[in-house]
């Protein structure tokens, strides 16, 4: 499953792909972080896309009552090497 994961992300230009749960005052929530070469294009590719791990993401998504958008304020990138 990971390494079906990992082709869509490539597919996708994703870079990095990460979820947490979360728990606020008693409800459940979940998390999504991803940073993309081009998001529109990641979400374009995925919208489009015939993976298997996708059409999951796509059910899953369907079911989401509420997506609240976040603005970047501070990225770092640990790359001084």
């Amino acid at each position: 499953m990971l390494v079906k994961a990992l082709e869509t992300l490539k597919a996708e230009g994703v870079l990095v792909e990460s979820w947490f749960y979360l728990k606020l005052e008693g409800q459940d929530y979940l998390l999504a972080y991803t940073r993309a070469e081009n998001i529109q294009k990641a979400q374009a590719v995925a919208k489009m896309s015939h993976f298997p791990i996708d059409q999951v993401h796509k059910n899953f998504k369907s079911n989401w009552l509420k997506i609240i958008p976040a603005k970047l304020l501070l990225d770092l990138e640990n790359n001084l090497d």
